[in-house]
């Protein structure tokens, strides 16, 4: 098999169809220089949620040994430098959600749209929970890309309040919003 090409932000934002929740690439937020009992700079926490509303052969992305040791899989060889700095998920369905692509806005609250208002918190999708515990260390607390389409136009993002949050879908709003000084 040949060599996968290295993975570059535009191709990353190009193909990412995806969410990007407190973003992991270094040129999106600047640095924050909280300083922790060490009295060294700590680097902000970033967390990146990814959902494929059309799926992904799992045997290629997720490992199939635990811990870290795992022999990477095909799909994250671009990212194998940075191994140390990702942890991948697995085996986190909901049990009782039916409706395969059209549930997808399930994917980060676990939570039907019509069943939110039942819930003590609405239906507020994970990533959002994170960003209101790290995003403050970041340029933006959480965003949200997506290449179009998908039920619910493309959003996996929900505040707690049952409103999704509309992703960016064109390629030049997401140019200006990461890397553009404002």
């Amino acid at each position: 098999m040949k060599d996968l090409p290295i993975l570059d932000r535009r191709s990353f934002l190009r193909g990412s169809g995806a969410l990007v929740a407190l973003p992991f690439l270094e040129s999106i937020a600047k640095p924050v220089t909280a300083i922790a009992s060490t009295g060294r700079a700590v680097e902000p926490m970033r967390m990146v949620c990814i959902g494929l509303e059309y799926s992904l052969y799992p045997g290629g992305f997720f490992p199939a040994e635990t811990g870290r040791q795992y022999l990477i899989p095909e799909l994250l060889r671009p990212l194998e430098g940075l191994r140390e700095d990702f942890t991948v998920f697995s085996h986190l369905d909901h049990p009782g959600i039916k409706g395969g692509h059209h549930a997808t806005h399930t994917f980060l609250s676990g939570i039907r749209f019509e069943l939110a208002g039942a819930q003590p918190e609405g239906n507020i999708s994970v990533d959002q929970k994170a960003a209101e515990f790290i995003g403050s260390n970041t340029r933006y607390p959480s965003i949200q890309l997506n290449t179009g389409g998908g039920s619910f136009g493309g959003g996996i993002s929900w505040t707690r309040n049952g409103v999704a949050i509309p992703p960016i879908t064109d390629l030049q709003s997401m140019f200006d919003a990461l890397f553009l000084e404002t």
